[in-house]
């Protein structure tokens, strides 16, 4: 197995299940696209719930840009395509997490 297979196994439980309440997210601001006429109304409604709910998932920088993002993305019409919580998880197990992993060494003369 490689490096990057063995990490996604020992994903935290935790971070499972809130992959799953992003995905959960993201499929409600995509099921406006059945309801044609209607999907307008319902993403004038959706947009500021799902913002929060970005905020209150990411917190920090990331959850404050995102929610900001996740608002417009959502008001917008044609838009709703984006999975922005599942992009967003990705990101932030993958990228930050990592990242954070890998501190730089500083040498002091």
């Amino acid at each position: 197995m490689t490096e990057k297979n063995v990490n996604m196994q020992r994903l935290p439980k935790q971070q499972i299940i809130s992959l799953f309440i992003c995905i959960g997210f993201d499929l409600i601001g995509m099921i406006t696209y059945i309801i044609p006429g209607v999907s307008e109304l319902i993403d004038i409604i959706w947009a500021p719930i799902a913002a929060m709910a970005y905020f209150i998932m990411f917190r920090g920088v990331m959850g404050v840009l995102g929610g900001f993002f996740t608002f417009f993305e959502e008001i917008m019409p044609f838009t709703d395509i984006i999975p922005t919580f599942t992009l967003s998880w990705m990101v932030k197990t993958f990228l930050v997490s990592s990242a954070s992993e890998t501190k730089p060494v500083v040498k002091t003369t």
